[in-house]
């Protein structure tokens, strides 16, 4: 396998910012996978835009709080049309498996799962990298999966733990990633049932907010 572009941005990320070494971004990265990047690569990008405004995050402070419920399909029909790739990151397994099952009763989705064994990690990673699936559901270590048009990033339940690795080594937050991936034109959206609550560096950000959350309206 080989490591895309944007992978290969995340894992400068998760150097600079979370002091890993390369070969643990590798290893967060790609797991048991062999790829075929196996020097140091650098790579440039922008610092964050502390204070400024990016009109790339967005947030929706009442966001659903019942993955079986019909809002959160209507949260993603309405980013169906972007010309690129959708990801959809949730807390937890179980909010995976609940959103799962009603996301896939009305698109066709690709669940990336960090069960995967080696045959099933490997089919998805080439599934991904190859376009085939546009929209792509996973918990915070989907993230890192092999997006070649990545466009939009959802994360539901914004303020749930689930989200931060406290578990292995780097210890990132997905939230803090999304943000990084903002600054290359990747559309973030946070729903969470009250204000995005994140490292002062990046609530600093200019965030753009919304009350709605029926009607979702707040794409228009």
């Amino acid at each position: 396998s080989r490591l895309t572009p944007l992978q290969l941005r995340i894992a400068e990320i998760l150097r600079k910012d979370y002091a890993a070494s390369y070969n643990q971004a590798l290893m967060v990265i790609a797991g048991r996978l062999s790829v075929q990047s196996t020097n140091e690569v650098t790579v440039d990008f922008p610092p964050l835009l502390r204070g400024s405004n990016n009109d790339n995050v967005t947030q929706l402070v009442n966001g659903p709080v019942d993955y079986t419920s019909s809002t959160i399909t209507e949260i993603i029909e309405k980013v169906m049309e972007v010309n690129g790739q959708i990801l959809v990151l949730l807390p937890d397994k179980t909010a995976l498996n609940d959103a799962g099952i009603k996301i896939s009763k009305k698109f066709s989705v690709l669940k990336w799962s960090s069960e995967f064994n080696q045959a099933q990690r490997s089919q998805a990673w080439i599934d991904v990298a190859s376009g085939k699936d546009k929209l792509v559901i996973g918990t915070r270590g989907a993230i890192f999966a092999p997006f070649r048009n990545l466009k939009q990033v959802i994360i539901f339940d914004a303020n749930g733990d689930g989200h931060r690795s406290a578990d292995e080594q780097p210890h990132y937050d997905t939230r803090e990633l999304a943000f990084r991936l903002s600054e290359y034109g990747i559309k973030i959206l946070f729903a969470c049932t009250g204000p995005l609550i994140i490292k002062k560096q990046y609530s600093l950000m200019n965030i753009r907010r919304s009350a709605k959350s029926a009607t979702v309206s707040w794409f228009d």
